[in-house]
């Protein structure tokens, strides 16, 4: 790979162009599709991470509970810095939102060449710092906002990409999630999943993975984390919870 892709990283920028070099033969090229996971919670810490092109986002993903949104990762970012300063295995996993480049160093190798560059281990270990106290405090508002789901048990539409509609039962919602009774059969746990839900007038976009399915309850833990994705689960439940519950 070009030295060029990595001087536009941040820790990197400064490297005289000897040692960028050097570094730079030590990365690999990967070229992943969408909705791809780069890693999981659980599995080894062991690959460091430069988007070269497209976007990933880091969370935390606990079954049973609203997928609590880390990072989003674009172009000249990077993650997979705990990698480096841990031995544990991951506590967060890691997706593609778009088909994407990344650039993917071991992390031993990293190791070696940060022995002999304080200045950019220093860096790398101050933005580890930096996102591990913002992750804890993005960890205490979800437990203050999220975790509580309204009780709905409303009767919606609900329409997949390809067109296909299913009437199902809005347990419960909030800014976190949803569950539903009368999902598509073929959803099983850990599936990502897109669909809009009709609830007359309003249509509220969803985008998430089935967290848990328990007979015919599926839960889903909400991945589209955008600014308007609250307002529009908050002017859902206004108008679920005035519409009369099914007979």
């Amino acid at each position: 790979m070009r030295s060029d892709d990595l001087r536009q990283v941040e820790p990197f920028r400064d490297l005289d162009d000897h040692a960028l070099a050097r570094l730079a033969q030590d990365f690999v090229e990967i070229h992943l599709p969408a909705d791809y996971p780069v890693f999981r919670e659980g599995a080894p810490v062991d690959s460091f991470y430069v988007v070269k092109e497209g976007r990933v986002v880091v969370y935390r993903d606990t079954v049973g509970k609203p997928v609590q949104l880390l990072a989003r990762v674009g172009a000249c970012e990077f993650f997979g810095e705990f990698a480096l300063f841990t031995q544990c295995e991951s506590t967060i996993s890691a997706r593609t939102t778009e088909p994407s480049r990344l650039l993917k160093i071991d992390k031993s190798v990293l190791l070696d060449f940060l022995e002999a560059q304080p200045v950019v281990a220093l860096k790398l270990e101050m933005a580890a710092a930096k996102r591990h106290t913002i992750n804890a405090a993005a960890a205490l508002e979800l437990g203050q906002r999220n975790e509580v789901r309204i009780r709905v048990s409303r009767r919606v539409r609900l329409t997949l990409d390809d067109g296909s509609s299913h009437p199902v039962v809005i347990d419960n919602l909030s800014s976190g999630g949803l569950s539903l009774r009368g999902a598509p059969e073929t959803w099983t746990e850990g599936d990502v999943v897109a669909f809009d839900l009709h609830l007359n007038p309003e249509v509220l976009p969803c985008e998430g993975r089935v967290a848990w399915v328990r007979g015919d309850l599926v839960g889903l833990a909400f991945t589209d984390c955008s600014e308007d994705h609250d307002a529009l689960v908050q002017r859902s439940l206004r108008h679920l919870l005035r519409s009369p519950r099914p007979g």
